[in-house]
């Protein structure tokens, strides 16, 4: 801005002194830039109009947050159309980002204002560009903003509902499924079940994997909210996908200590499904259940028809893992079954006893020496349950083993 515009800027501010009194007070020290913000921020289209004609750059960045944000984003944002409408009749660029890439659009759809989507996208906005930090394009970002109307509009004006973004390759089920907010709203428009219906409606691939392997049925049962877990069940999600850690939404949810999900996904055939598989695939899933601590789970599982004695993809049984985890009731149980005390892990050789020792896991050492285990054995690496307490520091249970080898 040349400084013999400024005198005349500076007095017509100072007009509207009793609007934004500190735009007016210190205007000959601002930047041409911040002016705009601060005139957009207040939804002063009429001093926007008076900027832009006097020269302000209508893609100018505000300089003082770093963030490289635009007026337009910040128009965006507060759903300020008149200001809108001046800054792109102007020649602001509808797709101009900040120093993430987010977009004017972005920032409408996060925001949920339809009539500055709309604005932007008669403007030109491209729909698939992708943020910098997750690679979202703009119905990713509205996915995760519970605004069914939101959605509808940007498919109507054509963005893609199967694109993935450029982070981890999630689709925007993926998102939806995943949001925390409530899947039941005020507005039934305005939910997540509403945004997930729509976008399943438009074609969303039910089993589009990201790349992890993660599928929708995974985010929905990572959210842990039965509705949407029944409804992308309904929609022909798979019950036996794997990511890549070998995990399945059943051992997901198990793990999560979800037992009604688990009780849903036993129901639809997802335990049955795996009676088949690789031991260490149906170990995974008895392990998961063990990780979670929680008796019922694992009873739930077993009773699907997991084997007690199927190891996890690291060669560990479930009466070790829940030995060294100092999970007693789960041990009961285990033993209470036929679980054998003294079955070794293929992986290392080790026994529960020597688990529990190592832990300090007193009561549960004296559980597995009632139930006939053989505190003298020793792994692969010649280790006993002895040697295993006293490494840890836990003289009183190397005590009781000694007296009862």
């Amino acid at each position: 801005m040349a400084k013999t515009m400024l005198p005349r800027l500076l007095a017509f501010l100072i007009l509207l002194a009793g609007v934004i009194p500190a735009v007016a007070q210190t205007a000959s020290e601002r930047a041409p830039a911040e002016l705009l913000l601060a005139a957009v921020t207040e939804d002063r289209a009429d001093i926007v109009r008076v900027l832009l004609r006097n020269g302000v750059d209508p893609d100018a960045i505000w300089p003082e947050t770093g963030s490289g944000t635009t007026a337009l984003i910040r128009a965006a944002e507060r759903g300020s159309l008149a200001a809108m409408e001046i800054l792109l009749d102007q020649g602001a660029d509808p797709d101009r980002a900040n120093r993430e890439n987010w977009t004017p659009l972005m920032e409408a759809a996060d925001k949920s204002k339809p009539g500055a989507v709309r604005l932007l996208v008669e403007s030109g906005a491209d729909l698939e560009v992708q943020e910098a930090r997750g690679g979202k394009t703009a119905l990713m970002v509205a996915a995760r903003s519970d605004s069914a109307t939101m959605i509808a509009l940007l498919l109507d004006s054509g963005a893609n509902v199967g694109a993935r973004s450029a982070g981890n390759g999630m689709t925007a089920l993926h998102f939806a499924l995943q949001s925390r907010r409530d899947s039941v709203a005020d507005d039934p428009r305005e939910s997540a079940i509403a945004v997930i219906t729509e976008l399943l409606a438009a074609g969303a691939d039910v089993n589009q994997a990201a790349d992890d392997g993660w599928t929708p049925l995974m985010s929905a049962v990572a959210n842990g909210e039965t509705d949407r877990v029944r409804l992308i069940l309904d929609s022909g999600a798979g019950l036996h996908d794997f990511d890549h850690k070998g995990r399945t939404a059943l051992a997901m949810a198990a793990e999560n200590g979800n037992a009604t999900l688990v009780d849903i996904l036993i129901a639809r055939g997802a335990a049955q499904d795996l009676v088949g598989v690789a031991p260490d695939v149906r170990g995974g899933h008895l392990a998961a259940g063990v990780a979670s601590g929680i008796l019922e789970i694992v009873q739930k599982l077993v009773d699907a028809g997991l084997p007690l004695d199927a190891e996890n993809i690291i060669g560990r049984h479930p009466l070790t893992l829940a030995s060294g985890s100092g999970f007693e009731d789960i041990v009961d149980y285990l033993l209470a079954e036929g679980f054998p005390p003294d079955l070794r892990n293929s992986s290392d050789g080790s026994t529960a006893i020597m688990w529990a020792a190592n832990g300090g896991h007193i009561h549960i050492v004296q559980k597995l020496l009632d139930a006939g285990a053989d505190p003298t054995l020793s792994d692969n690496g010649g280790w006993t349950a002895i040697e295993a307490a006293e490494m840890a520091g836990h003289d009183d249970i190397a005590a009781i083993l000694r007296d009862g080898a």
